[in-house]
């Protein structure tokens, strides 16, 4: 059964602010982070970027300290461009994170997710850029890059972390203890790799990723995302 009270939805992607189209409808559905199938309502939404985008601009991808000169453009056949702002041809903003901020029984415990977050290092770049992961949960951090990055956390409710990752070594793991939004990451020695990682003590989230720059949509953003099983 619909509960009367609706829960409130906060849209971020840092630092963009845009247009929103939601619409609520009842169904029989999946949980959207752990699987667990629910019925209850279905709320399905459409991030849109409202006026002009900003233009994509290339990244200088000199490293900021140690590392040699082109180690990171290299690895590119085209430049690649920043990811403040990545709209797609009909207006639908990517890299947007949803999550339901009000409304949901207080203490109530959720299953947690059956497998780890995975924050990649690829091509001088982090994938996701943005992502949801739960308190309590591994997220698994992989430099798949043949040079030395590492990842700093700007966390404030929990312990920030500093780690080296030099090619080829093991994948590290963190976990987060306590809920935090938008925990930016970033590497000192690449300092345009950017990403941000809201850890939930809840599974309603949602995420508009982009499709990589090599992809062949490039630069299109993923429309219409579902958030399920809210009860």
């Amino acid at each position: 059964m619909i509960q009367k009270r609706k829960p409130f939805l906060m849209f971020v992607n840092l630092p963009i602010c845009f247009g929103l189209l939601l619409m609520c409808v009842a169904s029989q559905s999946v949980n959207a982070q752990d699987g667990a199938a629910s019925t209850g309502a279905q709320l399905a939404g459409v991030a849109k970027f409202d006026g002009t985008p900003p233009e994509r601009l290339p990244i200088n991808m000199t490293p900021t300290k140690g590392g040699s000169r082109d180690e990171c453009s290299v690895l590119h056949k085209e430049p690649q461009l920043h990811e403040t702002a990545i709209v797609g041809k009909e207006g639908g903003l990517a890299n947007v994170f949803v999550y339901v901020k009000k409304g949901l029984e207080k203490k109530k415990k959720y299953p947690m997710p059956t497998e780890s977050a995975v924050l990649d290092q690829f091509g001088c770049m982090y994938q996701p850029r943005i992502q949801g992961v739960r308190v309590g949960q591994e997220l698994v951090i992989r430099n798949k890059d043949k040079l030395t990055h590492n990842t700093r956390s700007y966390a404030f409710r929990n312990r920030a972390f500093n780690i080296a990752q030099p090619a080829d070594t093991d994948d590290r793991i963190k976990i987060f203890k306590k809920p935090e939004k938008a925990i930016q990451m970033g590497c000192d020695i690449h300092s345009w790799m950017k990403s941000f990682v809201f850890a939930m003590d809840h599974p309603y989230i949602q995420q508009f990723f982009a499709r990589r720059p090599d992809d062949e949509s490039a630069g299109e953003a993923d429309y219409a995302r579902y958030l399920t099983g809210l009860d």
